[in-house]
């Protein structure tokens, strides 16, 4: 499989020379980037190239009706903020942003443009799959799923969050969610058996600039992620596998148990079974747990293996003590938790998940 091939166009030279070294240094393995800063030779490369070119990004003061565009399939515009109305008829991106988001906005606008589907180049990460689930709403269980990836991000390793809640989304709490590429488009592509669904989730994904942690901005309607089906569930997990570009992918998963639960919690390596010592608590677990026999009666894979109980909110003498109830105790966070309390901080909450994910590696 060939790499997509890219002429970035652009008179800023410092600015094209930055994005350049950023995609060669970064996505290597994906792109073939070609760089001009100078109308003329690039009419002149225009004019004599016979080969195919994917993508032409480029800015307004480079643009020139002469350019022979014939042999590209998506022409875009680079421009300083984002515009709704398209310049000469092509697509416009927001050239004054992260260096992976505007990659991840190229690769959208692209694959809307290319409707055959791409041979996409894998990564050669060897992604785990990690699915953080309650069957029990209130005992912290995106408070952990976000704090890990944040976690896992930091030390070097790509992480990406996923939500897959189905009742109330909690993204938009710990990571800004104004991208108008939405879960939706995911959804989407999963239920048209996009051919570009790969690009179409690089396109759509979203990367915060302080932890690193990649994820979607929820779906316009909740009722989107109720909609989707076992097999989409595990289509779209298994494309995050086959992309090779994600250390972890963390599964923030809804506290149902149906079908599609079970169907995800077969693709993770490691289940996290959150809970909290509220005497309520044991008696959800228990009816989950009987739930899980007559369930794996009918399985192959055993799910018991995978599922590690965290304990969360214990109490100073749940931490101390020799008490075996849970695989994990993490302590009860005073406040309200945010993104920055998991970022370079010596917080208790964050410390024990650190410790917690330490022996899960």
């Amino acid at each position: 499989m060939s790499r997509l091939t890219v002429i970035l166009a652009d008179a800023d030279e410092g600015y094209a020379e930055n994005v350049y070294h950023y995609m060669m240094s970064n996505y290597v393995d994906r792109f073939e980037v070609s760089l001009y800063t100078d109308i003329t030779y690039l009419k002149a490369s225009l004019t004599k190239n016979t080969k195919h070119i994917d993508i032409l990004l480029i800015s307004s003061a480079l643009y020139d009706e002469e350019l022979l565009i014939a042999n590209i399939t998506c022409t875009i515009f680079l421009t300083a903020g984002k515009l709704a109305t398209p310049i000469e008829g092509y697509p416009c991106i927001n050239k004054y942003q992260h260096g992976g988001q505007l990659v991840a906005d190229m690769l959208n606008v692209f694959a809307q443009c290319n409707q055959e589907g791409v041979a996409v180049i894998a990564g050669n990460k060897a992604t785990k799959i990690i699915g953080i689930y309650s069957p029990i709403g209130g005992v912290g269980k995106t408070s952990i799923a976000v704090c890990a990836s944040t976690i896992l991000a930091s030390r070097g390793g790509s992480a990406f969050y996923l939500n897959l809640e189905n009742a109330s989304q909690s993204t938009p709490y710990y990571f800004e969610c104004v991208n108008q590429h939405t879960f939706s488009n995911i959804l989407f592509a999963l239920k048209e058996k996009n051919k570009n669904l790969v690009l179409k989730m690089e396109g759509c994904r979203c990367i915060d600039t302080h932890s690193n942690v990649h994820y979607f901005v929820p779906p316009d309607s909740i009722t989107e992620i109720n909609e989707m089906t076992s097999e989409e569930a595990k289509t779209l997990i298994q494309q995050f596998k086959n992309m090779g570009q994600y250390d972890y992918i963390l599964i923030d998963m809804s506290s149902a148990f149906d079908m599609r639960c079970i169907d995800i919690m077969e693709q993770c390596d490691h289940i996290m079974m959150v809970v909290t010592p509220r005497g309520s608590d044991d008696i959800r677990v228990s009816s989950f747990n009987k739930e899980l026999n007559i369930v794996l009666q009918t399985r192959e894979v055993d799910l018991k293996e995978k599922i590690v109980l965290v304990q969360n909110k214990s109490s100073q003498g749940d931490l101390e003590g020799s008490d075996k109830s849970a695989d994990f105790f993490l302590p009860t966070a005073k406040g309200v938790l945010t993104i920055n309390q998991f970022i370079g901080t010596n917080h208790p909450f964050t410390e024990s998940v650190a410790k917690m994910l330490k022996t899960l590696e």
